[in-house]
């Protein structure tokens, strides 16, 4: 997979989200789920990547493992212009307090080993949201 790689047909007119994950099997898996439920998917491997591409193109929803390098994931979290709504996924080691402060920052959270339901339905809710500033 080629960083900013796409999953679906650009026409094919579903809600367009960016996977950012640096395990390329979360990646893959997440990217797939989705692209069945007829989401236009682009996946990414870091956070750098992830701004890059949310400066250039327009998204209705991030979906972002917490196991990227923390630095990565906050530049994709804070990056200039405006983001789309994120779902953050990572493993079950998070506890409760980042769970909250996430939800604070309007950010859903999902642990892994994932859900596909719980996964489309986070990801349907984010795509509904307006992006943030």
């Amino acid at each position: 997979m080629v960083d900013g790689g796409t999953v679906g047909a650009a026409d094919s007119g579903g809600p367009a989200v960016v996977v950012a994950a640096a395990d390329a099997g979360l990646r893959r898996t997440v990217a797939d789920i989705l692209h069945d439920e007829g989401y236009v998917v682009t996946e990414v491997a870091d956070g750098e990547v992830t701004t890059d591409l949310l400066g250039t193109r327009r998204f209705d929803a991030l979906v972002l493992d917490r196991q990227l390098s923390p630095l990565d994931a906050m530049v994709a979290l804070t990056g200039a212009g405006s983001r789309p709504p994120v779902v953050v996924v990572s493993g079950p080691d998070v506890d409760a307090v980042d769970r909250r402060n996430l939800a604070v920052l309007g950010v859903a959270s999902l642990v892994t080993p994932l859900d596909p339901e719980h996964l489309l339905d986070a990801v349907a809710c984010a795509v509904s949201r307006p992006a943030s500033a």
